[in-house]
């Protein structure tokens, strides 16, 4: 360590042959500059601690460092004047070279970023740009604000009709409109939710891909049904400035009562047509079973009107009860037809009246026609009734009852054996009247049982006897309008049971169909 030794070193000071006034010239200009270069880089690192926001922050600190280690060298200056250090005065200078080095070093790849720092011209011209556009932008806040606010107005507005506007998340942000409130839907119980959360579960699983759609740019129209109400739901896409859509549009109208009258019109159409049908139905109907008795009719006045001078009184009476017989017939068809028409028509009332049933019954038989159908010369004799345990009075509207019996034994007469009796059972049980008209005649199959009441059926294995296919539907309808019901068992083959169940009422009672 002798060679770091100043014990051969002289001071600084012999260098100036200790002139006073050189001597304190270099020291006091030292000490100057050693008290400068250490205020500087304190009030460097002050204030870069105080402005963290300052670029370079760590430049201003190897500034200070360079500052206070060329300091540090005056300062030695400053004692070598008196004392010979130099290696302690050389180490110094070798530190301040190397942080200066550093420093220089540093400041190389920050020139571009530096000379990059804009003016205080350019600066205050950026704010006065800034502050323009802050004060565009909150001018155009204020118009969004406004419109939204109107937007707003408008869809909490919105008659018999709700939009909502969601993100890509199926999160609504806007939810509003008058048919909200209607199904029990506050408009805060869907903005910021998803679906999800402001939906039952079947509702969200129903318009989850209607939603899917509008997100992938597709407008769609659909309809749902929901609380009991029909919406019409129209999906729309919301796209940004660039084409990308980043939301979905939902505008829902109820279109119930629209529905409603679409079916009232479609049932009004369905009815016309089945009026223009029963119509035509009713003209062949007519044309065909008239077709038969006046061909009778006609066969008998041709026979009188040629041959009455030559006929045997008994002939000639045959021919005229033919003519009575195939007459009444037609009477029978066209009563038939004017009652279907007034049922149609809704003209076929209810007339309740106190009755006293067992004179009923004998009365409606006692007016059945004598040879309403061609097999049965005495209808009434054919009928064997049974109304020991029927009830005396009620309050029932006899013509209604007399239609359905009557049209219910004219079938069992006809489609029977003309050898076997028609059975009528009467009985009062459990508030209803109960009436049964049963035959052993051919039977109704199984398959037809659900079309027999339908106005103008009849099977296919009836077709040689005459008939319109009216009697049945007529005794459904007249039930109908007493509030009554009718009932059928049947085994093919062995004959028919109809039941007539009547309320039964003992005091007046109103309606109409």
């Amino acid at each position: 360590m002798e060679f770091l030794s100043s014990e051969f070193l002289i001071p600084h000071g012999h260098c100036y042959l200790w002139n006073p006034g050189l001597l304190s010239l270099h020291a006091i200009a030292d000490l100057i500059i050693v008290l400068s270069y250490y205020a500087i880089p304190i009030t460097l690192i002050y204030f870069v601690r105080k402005r963290k926001d300052i670029p370079f922050g760590f430049t201003f600190i190897l500034f200070s460092l360079f500052i206070l280690a060329c300091g540090t060298t005056h300062a030695f200056s400053i004692w070598t004047l008196w004392h010979p250090d130099y290696w302690a005065s050389g180490l110094i200078k070798a530190i301040t070279a190397i942080v200066s080095l550093y420093t220089a070093m540093h400041l190389v790849p920050l020139l571009p970023q530096a000379l990059a720092m804009k003016s205080p011209a350019e600066l205050e011209k950026i704010n006065q740009e800034l502050n323009l556009e802050i004060a565009r932008r909150k001018e155009i806040e204020q118009a969004l604000r406004e419109s939204e606010r109107n937007y707003r107005l408008l869809i909490d507005n919105m008659p018999n009709g709700a939009v909502f506007m969601f993100d890509r998340d199926l999160r609504y942000t806007i939810a509003g409109g008058t048919e909200l409130q209607k199904v029990g839907f506050p408009k805060t119980s869907f903005e910021h939710k998803t679906i999800w959360e402001a939906l039952p579960i079947e509702t969200c699983e129903m318009v989850e891909p209607i939603y899917r759609q509008a997100l992938a740019g597709e407008t769609a129209r659909s309809e749902i049904v929901f609380a009991e109400r029909i919406y019409e739901v129209n999906s729309i896409p919301v796209t940004d400035p660039d084409g990308m859509v980043n939301a979905g549009l939902i505008l829902t109208q109820n279109i119930t009562q629209r529905k409603k009258s679409e079916l009232q019109m479609l049932k009004a159409l369905e009815r016309q047509k089945q009026l223009s049908d029963l119509k035509s139905h009713i003209v062949t109907t007519i044309s065909h079973q008239f077709r038969n008795p006046l061909a009778v009719i006609n066969t008998a006045a041709e026979t009188l009107s040629s041959y009455l001078d030559k006929l045997s009184k008994e002939k000639i009476d045959k021919r005229l009860q033919n003519i009575m017989l195939a007459t009444q017939s037609m009477t029978m068809l066209m009563d038939e037809i004017m009652v279907f028409d007034r049922i149609e028509s809704g003209q076929l009332t209810f007339a309740p009246q106190l009755v006293n049933l067992p004179n009923f019954y004998q009365e409606m038989l006692q007016s059945l026609p004598d040879g309403a159908d061609a097999r049965r010369s005495q209808a009434s004799e054919m009928i064997e009734i049974d109304i020991n345990n029927t009830c005396q009075e009620a309050y029932l509207d006899p013509k209604l009852v007399s239609l359905a019996l009557k049209n219910l034994i004219s079938n069992a007469l006809k489609y029977s054996d003309p050898d076997l009796p028609i059975k009528i059972t009467a009985t009062c049980a459990e508030n209803l009247i109960k009436i049964k008209v049963i035959d052993a005649g051919i039977g109704i199959a199984p398959e037809e049982l659900a079309y027999i009441f339908d106005p103008f059926f009849r099977s296919e294995r009836v077709e040689n006897i005459q008939g319109t296919g009216f009697g049945l539907s007529i005794a459904k309808q007249a039930m109908q309008v007493h509030n009554g019901t009718i009932e059928v068992e049947s085994e093919l083959g062995k004959g028919s049971t109809f039941t007539l169940n009547l309320p039964y009422l003992t005091r007046p009672a109103s309606n109409q169909a």
